[in-house]
Formats: structure tokens, sequence, C-alpha cells
């Protein structure tokens, strides 16, 4: 991974985990929309920050690292509890989108 991806991709990962602090408390309008803004340029770069949080999981998918919590052989449908680390996306030239990091999550 190339120097400029990495420091894209930890800007990608510092914006998600200030969002899910928001989350959690009402936050301020004016920080909220420069947030927004620092997502457009994420974006505007090529990338995609996806959260996955509250979708069904199963062991095929290949875009997520998961914690399984409770009792998983209980086969029932798996979904997507918490995300610690999004999944993130760059759009190539021929705007195909490559994984760039697959997320952490867990599930249940």
């Amino acid at each position: 991974m190339k120097n400029e991806e990495q420091l894209w991709l930890r800007m990608c990962n510092l914006l998600f985990e200030m969002e899910q602090k928001w989350v959690t408390k009402s936050g301020d309008g004016a920080l909220m929309r420069l947030h927004r803004r620092m997502m457009q340029t994420i974006a505007d770069a090529g990338y995609m920050v996806y959260n996955p949080q509250g979708e069904d999981y199963d062991e095929t998918r290949t875009d997520i690292e998961a914690s399984v919590c409770d009792d998983a052989s209980d086969a029932g449908a798996m979904r997507i509890q918490t995300v610690m680390k999004p999944v993130v996306y760059h759009k190539a030239d021929d705007n195909t989108l490559l994984l760039v990091q697959r997320g952490a999550a867990v599930v249940s």
C-alpha cells in the first residue's frame, strides 16, 4: 500500500470513529457539517467509507473480519451488531470499486 493511500485510509478510519461517537451523543451542528465536508473530500479522492451495521452476516462475506458473540451454534441468521472499523473501497480508473480495508465487526 502506498504512503498516500495509507494516509487516506487513516483519515477514513478517524472520521468513521468521529461519526460513531456522534451516534451516542448529540453532536454540534457546525462540527457535523465539517464532518460531512471532510467525508465529501474523501469521496472526491475516490474513497468510499461503508458502515455495514445491521446487515446480515454469513461466513462467505469477504469484506468483514467478524468476531462472533453469543452462541453461534444455534444456527440462526447472524447480523452485524457493532462495527469497529468500516469497510473502505477505492474507485479505480475504470470506476470499479476495489476493497482497500476489510471492516471489523461483532456479529451475533
